[in-house]
């Protein structure tokens, strides 16, 4: 800490000194009385001075307002008060020091570093925020805020400090200094106020899009639901179609079998039939004369009943119209043999009867080449 020494009675008048010293206050006051009508200053106290002599604690009681001014010169008389308050302090710091244990103790690079840190977490502390009304009147208090919630930091940092004479120029350039600064820090805090709302804005409208995104995967969802269960309906759809389809085909191959089997019983009971014909003819063929003349005057008569039922009125065709086809067709199936025995006595007397035809065929035969060769004979005789 550097050690300030007193000018000498012999140096300088206690008058001139005197003076001075009031007509730097009086242009000190004026001007801090015009400078406040725009740029608030905080009341920044003193560090508390000890009372060693009478004379410091009568001008700490009566000069308190102005010993609160850093920018004021002390009296000649604090000069060796403050010092010998250092000397104090010191020896007072020294002999708390001397009762730490080792690894208590600080060194001065400690303590200089901790009190840099203090000044740089005063400086850098946030203001605090303010209401729920504090947005609209935030430059006017920020304005404020400046100068008054600094006081600590003007605190710290001009506590025992030598206390440089100043000229009003200087003076007027600091203040000018500290009021672009506070100017400076209004608009920033403006325009910071300016990007929160943007920013909120901004974070709204995200919100916004966060939402509609969230109602356009719900309804692609449901959209993508929809469409699997119409995609199933389709598939279940398409397979009972091909199902019945198959079901059909195989029924259809199924009728074409069965049709097929009727088709060849048909054909097989059509040449039965032709063959049962062929030997119906040839039975009748076998029949006498007489009884073929009978079936076929019974036939004739038949088909004229039937035209002449084909020929009357509805009524009458429907219940008795078929009777005469029926007995037509069992009087065509009428055959005069009734048992195979007579067809086989029938045979027999065929067979006899062709071996005498057959021997007498033979007979003639013979008779007519005898006849041939006694013409051929008598033909050469003559």
């Amino acid at each position: 800490m550097a050690t300030v020494t007193a000018p000498s009675p012999s140096s300088m008048p206690l008058n001139k000194s005197a003076g001075l010293a009031v007509s730097h206050q009086a242009g000190n006051s004026a001007f801090r009385s015009s400078l406040a009508k725009h740029v608030p200053l905080p009341p920044i106290p003193t560090a508390p001075q000890g009372p060693n002599t009478a004379e410091g604690e009568t001008r700490e009681k009566d000069g308190r307002a102005e010993r609160r001014n850093p920018f004021l010169m002390p009296p000649e008389s604090e000069l060796f008060t403050l010092r010998e308050r250092q000397r104090r302090e010191a020896r007072e710091q020294r002999a708390e020091q001397r009762k730490l244990k080792v690894h208590e103790k600080s060194t001065y690079t400690s303590r200089l570093n901790a009190k840099n840190a203090a000044l740089r977490k005063t400086v850098m502390s946030p203001p605090p925020e303010s209401g729920a009304g504090g947005r609209g009147t935030g430059r006017d208090e920020g304005e404020e805020r400046g100068v008054s919630e600094d006081t600590d930091f003007l605190l710290t940092t001009t506590r025992d400090r030598r206390l440089e004479k100043e000229d009003i120029t200087s003076y007027v350039n600091r203040k000018r200094e500290m009021f672009l600064v506070q100017y400076a820090l209004g608009v920033k805090r403006d325009e910071i106020r300016k990007l929160e709302e943007i920013a909120m804005a901004e974070e709204q409208k995200l919100v916004a899009a966060e939402r509609y995104l969230k109602e356009s995967a719900e309804m692609f969802d449901e959209f993508v639901k929809e469409n699997d269960k119409n995609a199933s309906e389709a598939v279940r759809m398409a397979e009972a179609a091909t199902k019945a389809k198959l079901e059909k085909t195989s029924e259809i191959k199924r009728l074409n079998s069965q049709l097929m089997a009727i088709k060849n019983e048909i054909s097989r009971n059509n040449e039965t039939l032709a063959e049962l014909r062929s030997c119906q003819t040839f039975l009748h063929s076998l029949s006498p004369q007489e009884w073929q003349d009978k079936v076929r005057a019974a036939d004739k008569k038949a088909r004229k009943s039937v035209e002449i039922a084909e020929d009357g009125p509805l009524p009458e065709r429907g219940g008795a119209g078929r009777t005469p086809l029926v007995r037509v067709t069992d009087e065509e199936c009428r055959l005069f043999f009734t048992s195979p025995s007579q067809l086989l006595q029938l045979f027999s007397e065929l067979e006899e009867q062709n071996l005498s035809l057959i021997q007498n065929s033979q007979e003639t035969e013979e008779l007519l080449e005898d006849l041939r060769q006694t013409h051929k004979e008598t033909g050469h005789t003559l």
